[in-house]
């Protein structure tokens, strides 16, 4: 290895270290997950009337409010949601990405399980990756 690649190496690693999620959410954003089927393996509600876990949203501006909530901390933005307008999720429900919106923080998903099957609703992106599983055969697919 010659010094430059070093000095590239260094000021790549330097980058890392000192803005991660930066980095780390611009490769999130790149990839786009239209067009896949995903389905709910935590934190899955133990009811579809009631309880704790994964909701999509009936409303977009439902999800968005809740988005800023979480990234500003300021959970008066949440109050706005009324629970009627969620859609309580249980583990194993599927759901299939229509589309990206609010800049891909939020997904447009149609569920495929559940009593509001064939409904389009909304989820943040940020659970979709931490809350649900891509299934095999669309993991195949694409790579």
């Amino acid at each position: 290895m010659d010094i430059k690649n070093i000095k590239n190496n260094l000021l790549t690693l330097f980058a890392i270290i000192l803005f991660p999620s930066e980095i780390l959410s611009k490769a999130v954003d790149e990839t786009s997950f239209n067009n896949t089927t995903w389905i709910l393996e935590k934190n899955g509600s133990t009811s579809r009337m009631y309880g704790t876990g994964q909701v999509a949203y009936h409303m977009l501006g439902d999800a968005y409010h809740t988005y800023l909530a979480r990234r500003t901390q300021d959970w008066d933005f949440f109050s706005y949601v009324d629970s009627r307008n969620l859609e309580r999720l249980i583990k194993g429900d599927k759901i299939y990405v229509m589309n990206e919106k609010s800049n891909k923080r939020i997904l447009e998903v149609n569920l495929l399980s559940g009593p509001s099957k064939n409904k389009k609703m909304y989820i943040l992106k940020e659970d979709l990756l931490k809350n649900f599983n891509m299934l095999e055969d669309e993991i195949n697919e694409s790579s």
